[in-house]
């Protein structure tokens, strides 16, 4: 079986974002996974899981593209936009919400932009007063350590229930 980065399509990311505005019907979300942020793998491997079942004819509707920007690894989500309510309870438990817009960094007086700027795509960022925002480098890394064990048990759930 391949790993979940194996079957991500390798697509020049204009052409990425070139989709996601030609498609209003579509909505884009975008998460930091490397450094990784809390949560955001959580959300993608749910909701794909969950709502767009790999070999399914619903997994059609789900497209998953990575990204490199700014030193860092990202995923874009691409979906239906009439399927957001069943990200939403998701985003909520793990303590994430739809930013206003798309990533952006600063450096000093230079502001850089995520290369996907289309008006339906929005970052994945934490909810105000998230642990994250106060938590120190160890209670992340085990925060995240946490995080990766309880995928491994639900993965092997997964696993379980295709035999």
């Amino acid at each position: 079986m391949k790993s979940p980065e194996s079957l991500m399509q390798e697509i020049a990311v204009e052409d990425i974002d070139r989709r996601i505005r030609g498609d209003s019907e579509a909505i884009a979300l975008i998460g930091m996974i490397s450094p990784p942020r809390l949560g955001v793998i959580s959300f993608l491997t749910f909701l794909e899981h969950q709502h767009f079942t790999p070999c399914t004819e619903r997994a059609k509707l789900y497209e998953s593209f990575t990204i490199e920007w700014e030193t860092a690894q990202f995923v874009v989500i691409v979906f239906p936009k009439s399927e957001l309510p069943l990200a939403e309870p998701i985003l909520k438990k793990l303590g994430l919400r739809l930013g206003d817009g798309v990533p952006v960094s600063q450096h000093g007086c230079q502001k850089s932009v995520f290369p996907i700027t289309a008006p339906n795509a929005y970052s994945l960022q934490y909810v105000p007063g998230h642990f994250a925002y106060n938590a120190n480098e160890a209670e992340i890394t085990q925060a995240l350590e946490a995080e990766r064990a309880a995928l491994i048990r639900e993965f092997r759930k997964i696993k379980k229930s295709m035999k």
